[in-house]
């Protein structure tokens, strides 16, 4: 009975590991179920497109929201919250467009220098750096002016998956998972796949 006894207990100090390092993402899938029953669906970034949420992360470095809001509002009456119309907006006006939320000058020329990259080495097209390895695409983000690891993850979380269905506001887990699936971080990747259900696999399209 000792002999028998030796060797499970192994196995079962493994289990039980397993079932322990499988309880935090549990809780926090329940978590996010009873918010999301109580609250209804949450969205992860105020934006209706996802270069908008990417304009939105580098408005908001070292300012407050509602001034990033006044400042795509103007980006928005000049036809600027697109890839194609930021890039042909001139610097200077674009300084103009973004001067609610500050440090204009430094804000343009890292958005203009996000979209000649953009152009310059992925034809122009979220969808084709989207499609790159994510550690690549990020290392490649923290290169540009005016991009720390902020500002980066916000970018690749916007490149991480689909938009949603109602145009581009992005469901907080599933851009989370998403992203997190491709980051590279093992144990980041497979506490957050722990939370994704079925249907958000199929939103996301990047736990599988």
């Amino acid at each position: 009975m000792d002999s028998g006894n030796s060797r499970s207990t192994p196995r079962n100090l493994d289990s039980l590991k397993r079932s322990a390092n499988r309880r935090p993402a549990r809780r926090l899938r329940d978590l996010h179920d009873r918010l999301a029953d109580a609250y209804g669906p949450q969205f992860w970034w105020p934006a209706q497109t996802p270069f908008e949420v990417i304009l939105g992360a580098y408005l908001t470095q070292n300012t407050a929201w509602k001034a990033v809001e006044r400042s795509l509002e103007n980006l928005r009456l000049a036809g600027a919250v697109t890839i194609e119309g930021l890039r042909n907006v001139s610097t200077q006006k674009l300084q103009e467009l973004i001067r609610p939320s500050g440090f204009a000058a430094r804000k343009a020329a890292a958005l203009k220098a996000f979209v000649s990259m953009l152009d310059a080495e992925f034809a122009g097209s979220l969808d084709t750096m989207s499609a790159q390895p994510t550690q690549t695409v990020r290392a490649r983000l923290l290169q540009l002016f005016g991009v720390g690891p902020e500002t980066a993850d916000a970018i690749l979380a916007v490149c991480a998956g689909p938009s949603g269905a109602d145009g581009g506001r992005v469901p907080a887990a599933d851009r989370g998972a998403a992203w997190a699936a491709r980051s590279g971080s093992g144990a980041k990747q497979a506490e957050l796949r722990g939370t994704c259900s079925a249907n958000d696999a199929g939103v996301c399209g990047r736990c599988g």
